[in-house]
C-alpha cells in the first residue's frame, strides 16, 4: 500500500511540476555516468581519491555467440583479501600442493603487464591453454580454447569479506557437462581447497619468497598501484 500510495502522489506531483521528470532524467543520466554495464553486470567505479576511471573493462564475443550457452552465474561470499586472492595465479607452486597438480607449473606459466592489465598464460597438463586476463584488482576473464569462458568478479564488502560473482559460458556442445565443470572449479579440488588457507592468513610485512613461489614480488610490484598513493 505504502509504494501504490507513493506512486500515486509521484504521479501527480509529476503532473503538476514537469520539471520533476528533467530533474530525474539528470540524475538517472548522473548516475549511468559512474557505472558500466557489461555482460550482465553492472560495473561502479570507485576510487579513494575521486580520481576518474582509467581503463574499460571487457565485453565478451561469446555472450552474443549462437555456439556458447547463456551465461551460468555463480556466486558466494568469503573471508579473504582481494590481493591474496588474485596473487594466486602466480603461486605455481600451491596449484601442487594445494589443488594437487602433479607438478608445479613454474616453466610452463608466464606473467606479464600492461598497466592496469596483467596476464597469465599457462600450459596445463595435456595440452590445453589456460589464460587469465585481469583488469584492474577485480576483474577477470578466464579462458580455455573450446572448453569455457568466465567472467569473474571479485568485490570486498568489508575489511575481511569479499563476494565473488562469477559467469560461466560453454560451447553448447558441453551444455550437459556444465554443472560437473563449475563443480571442479569451485568444488572441492578447486575455490573450496583455497578458502581455509585465506580465511586463516597471517599478515607479514616482508615474507620471505623462494623461486618455486611463481612471480609473486611482481605481481605486488603490479598490484600496487590500485592502492591511493602508492
Amino acid at each position: 500500500p505504502l509504494i501504490i500510495f507513493s506512486s500515486a502522489v509521484l504521479l501527480r506531483l509529476m503532473d503538476r511540476y514537469p520539471i520533476i521528470i528533467v530533474i530525474g532524467a539528470a540524475l538517472l543520466g548522473y548516475v549511468a555516468a559512474e557505472m558500466m554495464v557489461t555482460d550482465g553486470f553492472v560495473h561502479a567505479w570507485y576510487h579513494a581519491g575521486d580520481a576518474e576511471p582509467t581503463y574499460e573493462v571487457p565485453a565478451l564475443d561469446v555472450v552474443d555467440d549462437d555456439g556458447w550457452t547463456a551465461a551460468h552465474p555463480w556466486s558466494t561470499d568469503l573471508v579473504a583479501a582481494l590481493q591474496e586472492m588474485a596473487e594466486n595465479n602466480v603461486d605455481y607452486a600451491h596449484l601442487k600442493f594445494v589443488h594437487r597438480r602433479q607438478q608445479v607449473p613454474d616453466d610452463a606459466s608466464t606473467f606479464s603487464t600492461d598497466g592496469p592489465f596483467s596476464t597469465v598464460v599457462e600450459q596445463l597438463p595435456g595440452g590445453p591453454t589456460f589464460t587469465r586476463w585481469t583488469y584492474g584488482p577485480g576483474i577477470a576473464v578466464l579462458e580455455v580454447p573450446d572448453l569455457l569462458v568466465l567472467y569473474a568478479t571479485t568485490t570486498p564488502i568489508d575489511r575481511g569479506t569479499c563476494r565473488l560473482q562469477w559467469h560461466f559460458y560453454f560451447p553448447t556442445a558441453m551444455a550437459g557437462g556444465a554443472e560437473a565443470i563449475i563443480d571442479g572449479v569451485v568444488g572441492p579440488q578447486g575455490l573450496e581447497a583455497d578458502i581455509p588457507i585465506w580465511r586463516d592468513k597471517a599478515y607479514w610485512e616482508r615474507p620471505l619468497l623462494v623461486k618455486g613461489d611463481g612471480d609473486i614480488a611482481g605481481f605486488r610490484r603490479w598490484y600496487a598501484q590500485f592502492y591511493e598513493g602508492a
